[in-house]
């Protein structure tokens, strides 16, 4: 059987086929005659009906189908013979059969790149490096307390802390105003757009305050964006936040078997470190492969990019539309471009390429205690420990992650060999807890407002 491939770019190929007739027409022949001794023709006995008959009534789909098992042969000897790897499933295009003429088709594909990995070698990688000190402690003490939290009426002025219960309607320039009955606000925690927060303090359950707020440029609702709002707050109630005291008590409750604030002090410290430790790897790992990226600018399959802006667009969408039936959501997604995730899907397509490279060139492979020390310490984050441990065991994709996960910190440490690295200090908040982004007004479904790991994995359809 004939074939040539012409290469359309680095990585997409088009196989051009053709069949003679009479090396096509046996296969026909003989699929005719299987229709032939299973069809129930109307005045003939199962198996009686003559050929032409078959061949008028199925002889169509038949050559189509015998067509295209020739293309998936054909495919299949040149990838053989060619030494090529499909990236993904191909796009098989049949011109129009013609009984007695020979089957011309091709078929359009991509195949996976060849990688000549480099490292990072010269690079300069920031480490950032922090603490967990008494303060970072005192600050997480204080956040359990918060948890437990309850709010009691005041008839005081409120005060930053306070939550202020009100009817809030905002009327801006050229929009139609709008009311949020049961709108809530807790002064100083700065999610509300700047200076909203400042304008209630000092104001007292049954007040009724109007106040000016300019609209950040930025503003996610773009009738409001740049535009001064004129809000009008009528307060029902102040609430002030009452806290449980610190105590033996409150040892007991978060779970301490000492039943001592001490020995509550001591396992938050050991808590905060493990969570500190892990989120340092993380970074780490994300800039030597930020670095990685750039001394690597290899050309990936389009269809695999593709399909990884689906998956990352899809992830994050899911992340905002829980609350939505799952018919709608479906709808929503639909009309949403998956290039917004193009550039990210993009770098996460071409290092996975480039860490298999490198792991396979420095031989890098899983120590069983490297990936069980992985799991213990992930684990020592949540409640039910031993549990989580058990369900991560025995769970072969979970323990297959953590076994890339291992590979991973390998190879970030031997890339690091040939960087230059420079410790950059910073907090254990600064690390941990970055800055809340602003609330939008619009940005529930209701009007109740209460205002990175790589995935390394190819295309699941690739075929070697």
């Amino acid at each position: 059987m004939a074939f040539s491939i012409e290469q359309l770019s680095t990585l997409e190929r088009r196989l051009k086929g053709d069949i003679a007739w009479d090396a096509f027409a046996p296969r026909v022949q003989k699929e005719l005659q299987v229709a032939q001794r299973k069809a129930k023709i109307h005045g003939f006995r199962p198996g009686k009906a003559p050929l032409s008959l078959i061949d008028r009534e199925y002889g169509p789909t038949i050559r189509v189908d015998a067509a295209r098992t020739v293309m998936s042969e054909t495919l299949e000897e040149a990838m053989t013979t060619e030494k090529l790897s499909l990236a993904a499933y191909p796009h098989f295009h049949l011109e129009p059969i013609e009984v007695g003429q020979a089957v011309q088709f091709h078929i359009d594909f991509e195949v996976l790149p060849e990688v000549e990995p480099k490292d990072i070698q010269g690079a300069s990688i920031e480490r950032v490096v922090a603490d967990v000190t008494d303060a970072d402690v005192d600050e997480t003490l204080l956040q359990l307390r918060k948890q437990m939290h309850t709010y009691e009426p005041s008839e005081k002025a409120a005060a930053q802390g306070d939550k202020i219960a009100a009817s809030l309607t905002v009327a801006v320039e050229g929009a139609e105003s709008e009311t949020y009955p049961n709108f809530e606000v807790t002064l100083g925690e700065g999610r509300m757009i700047p200076g909203f927060e400042d304008a209630l303090l000092g104001v007292k359950a049954g007040e009724i305050r109007t106040f000016t707020v300019n609209f950040p440029e930025a503003y996610q609702h773009k009738p409001y964006a740049g535009k001064p709002g004129q809000f009008t707050a009528e307060v029902s109630q102040i609430l002030t936040e009452k806290l449980p005291e610190l105590d033996d008590a409150f040892a007991v409750n978060y779970g301490i078997a000492e039943g001592t604030v001490d020995a509550l002090r001591k396992e938050l410290r050991q808590e905060l470190t493990r969570e500190l430790n892990w989120k340092l790897q993380q970074l780490l790992k994300d800039k030597v492969f930020d670095a990685l990226y750039k001394h690597n600018p290899i050309e990936v399959p389009a269809s695999q990019v593709k399909q990884e802006s689906v998956r990352l667009l899809r992830n994050t969408f899911s992340q905002y539309t829980k609350h939505l039936p799952k018919a709608q959501a479906e709808q929503l997604f639909k009309n949403l471009d998956s290039s917004l995730m193009a550039d990210e899907a993009k770098k996460r397509v071409t290092l996975s390429y480039v860490v298999e490279a490198l792991v396979k060139q420095y031989d890098l492979k899983a120590d069983p205690e490297q990936v069980r020390a992985l799991i213990e310490l992930r684990a020592s984050m949540y409640n039910e420990r031993a549990d989580i441990i058990q369900n991560i065991m025995h769970d072969p994709k979970l323990m297959e992650e953590y076994e890339s996960a291992a590979i991973e910190d390998l190879l970030v440490n031997r890339l690091l060999e040939n960087a230059k690295v420079t410790e950059i200090k910073q907090s254990f908040t600064e690390v941990m807890r970055p800055a809340k982004p602003e609330a939008d007004l619009h940005a529930g479904h209701d009007h109740d407002h209460d205002h990175h790991d790589h995935d390394h994995v190819h295309e699941e359809e690739q075929t070697s």
